[in-house]
């Protein structure tokens, strides 16, 4: 074993035994021990900063889909008829059944993912980010016994951003609205809607 030893002028003027010092061994040990305990750490801080970047990013998508879900409601319980285009892409409402001009236009584009809520009068655009979710649709649809008509939004997540796989990957999730009456319901009385 080598031995590295310090020797002082005052250690050897007085006759006690030398200062002791470090072995090459001994502090190539404190050394890798040091370095393990450094690895561990910093591999817990990243899995720790990953999962608060997701956990932001979840939270930021919920609050996203939040604001979706209630300016679409909001905007399709005013309107009285809808008109959608064949892809299902875009969606026309009109708040008169007797004028059947369009007032506003909800429509789905990508790259990013995103619905575009126009009005038609103004030229004025909102625009909701749709981040972690691959496609979406609009439907309306009657159910039976219903008397208003229900407009609906599917939008499929990406499996990889929510954590899913297999059969629950392919679920979309449906927001729906009631339309504010149905257009076979409504008379006109004095050029104003019922």
């Amino acid at each position: 074993m080598i031995r590295i030893r310090r020797y002082s002028q005052e250690s050897s003027a007085s006759n006690g035994p030398p200062a002791r010092g470090y072995s090459l061994v001994e502090m190539l040990v404190v050394i890798s021990a040091s370095a393990a305990v450094l690895m561990v750490t910093y591999t817990m801080l990243v899995m720790v900063m990953k999962r608060t970047a997701k956990g932001g990013n979840d939270l930021a998508r919920s609050e996203n889909l939040q604001r979706v879900v209630a300016r679409f409601r909001q905007t399709v319980q005013i309107a009285a008829m809808t008109t959608i285009t064949a892809d299902g892409t875009s969606l026309e409402l009109a708040h008169d059944p007797v004028i059947v001009k369009p007032r506003i236009r909800l429509s789905l584009a990508d790259h990013p993912f995103r619905l575009e809520l126009t009005d038609l009068d103004t030229g004025r655009m909102q625009i909701f980010g749709l981040g972690g979710y691959l496609r979406g649709i609009f439907r309306v649809e009657k159910p039976e016994g219903y008397e208003r008509s229900l407009v609906s939004l599917e939008l499929w997540p990406i499996p990889e951003r929510f954590g899913t796989s297999g059969q629950h990957a392919a679920e979309p999730i449906t927001i729906q609205a009631a339309l504010a009456t149905d257009p076979a319901r409504v008379r006109p009385v004095g050029g104003q809607k019922n």
